[in-house]
């Protein structure tokens, strides 16, 4: 209970007029430093809400939500504030979730000015620091850049560099890979795991495809989210190995079934260059 965010027992009822759906159902998840975890179900199974109740974007309906070891509802104003700013929302639209008018610079200097009071020279260095930590090299070339005049998985580094600004603990990604190509897919997810070992971060990686979770490889963890409920959680490879709940198993079917169609149809116009200095990893 004392890692840097722990659900316990977390619940989320929408009323209406007419009826009341649960969202989530008594769930309970920690996330530790330098963790990953995969959140995983198909649309409609609760992934996203859990998403929003730990960056404090949504209030659950019953359970204990804490930060630090600390339970949210003790909490100063002040102090929630300081723990929702140490947890980072990465959105499953790179372009949506990027102003087009502004400049990749400015989009990182925004936050790095607000909340760091950073200019001048240790501004221009913090930037190109973080472009270069998300594989966006020679940072000088992107400063100035537009969102349009990147790739898909170019402006998705963007926003993962801007949510990097205030030294965030604990990253969340809701579906951040969903609308690139399978072969950027690779590379942005190495990326992420990089950060997760260098940084310390925890990181919640919601997807309702299991073929992306594996993706991370050992030593990380897979939840296996159902109708509001997690009915299986447990290490990567022993999951996939050994699935123990139906539910489970129908996702690794679905997940070899689209691994084996993606054979099949691959996209060449996704294959990033390997001599073009312009068009780096960050593809």
């Amino acid at each position: 209970m004392n890692g840097l965010v722990f659900l316990s027992d977390i619940s989320k009822v929408y009323r209406s007029r007419r009826r009341e759906v649960t969202a989530v159902d008594r769930v309970t998840l920690g996330l530790d430093p330098g963790q990953i975890v995969c959140l995983v179900g198909e649309s409609g199974s609760g992934k996203s809400t859990i998403g929003r109740i730990v960056t404090g974007l949504t209030d659950p309906t019953a359970g204990d939500l804490r930060y630090g070891g600390v339970s949210a509802r003790s909490m100063s104003r002040r102090e929630l504030k300081a723990s929702r700013l140490a947890v980072q929302l990465i959105h499953q639209d790179p372009y949506a979730s990027l102003n087009p008018g502004m400049t990749v610079g400015a989009t990182l200097a925004a936050p790095l000015k607000r909340h760091e009071g950073l200019s001048g020279t240790e501004l221009s260095r913090r930037i190109r620091t973080l472009l270069e930590d998300v594989g966006l090299t020679p940072s000088g070339l992107f400063e100035p850049k537009l969102p349009h005049e990147l790739s898909g998985g170019q402006r998705q580094r963007v926003v993962i560099a801007r949510s990097l600004t205030v030294d965030p603990k604990v990253l969340v990604a809701d579906e951040a890979l969903s609308m690139l190509d399978v072969s950027i897919r690779v590379s942005v997810l190495q990326m992420l795991r990089g950060l997760c070992d260098d940084r310390e971060l925890a990181v919640l990686f919601i997807t309702h495809d299991l073929a992306v979770a594996r993706q991370f490889g050992d030593g990380h963890t897979v939840a296996v989210m159902q109708q509001g409920r997690i009915v299986e959680h447990r290490d990567t490879a022993t999951l996939v190995a050994n699935p123990e709940h139906d539910y489970t198993r129908d996702l690794l079917r679905a997940a070899r079934h689209e691994g084996l169609r993606s054979r099949h149809s691959p996209h060449p116009q996704s294959v990033p260059a390997t001599n073009a200095p312009a068009m780096p990893p960050g593809r």
